[in-house]
């Protein structure tokens, strides 16, 4: 008796251009003819092209021109895993009174995994408006 884990065991033997004895695991259902296909027997075409960071769809030409990347996502120069951004405020002085302070949100990039900053490279905080 096989199990779950044991997917081999279990041979579906699929009609085609020739008979294949495959797992259900590399099979495909065929929703025209309502039977099992073999690899052989489909043709694979890509749909559409995502960013594997943020999952965020687009353009053929942008997915080859920026490499399956999208503009948002960058790479830590440390470890090779997605940076986050992260936000903080600062206090900055009114440009017409300057006593008076205001506090005002900067963000700058960081590794969830090695803990690298952009601060550590001396990247200075980007704020919304600049």
């Amino acid at each position: 008796m096989a199990s779950l884990l044991q997917s081999e065991r279990v041979l579906y033997l699929v009609q085609g251009e020739k008979k294949v004895r495959a797992p259900l695991s590399q099979l495909y259902f065929c929703r025209y003819c309502s039977e099992l296909r073999s690899l052989e027997c489909v043709s694979h075409e890509v749909d559409s092209h995502y960013c594997p960071s943020c999952l965020e769809n687009m353009p053929s030409a942008e997915a080859k021109l920026k490499k399956n990347r999208c503009a948002n996502c960058f790479d830590c120069p440390g470890c090779m895993h997605t940076l986050s951004t992260r936000a903080t405020s600062i206090s900055t002085q009114l440009p017409d009174d300057p006593a008076k302070t205001t506090m005002k949100k900067a963000y700058y990039l960081a590794c969830g995994f090695c803990r690298w900053t952009s601060r550590d490279v001396g990247m200075a905080d980007k704020s919304v408006g600049e």
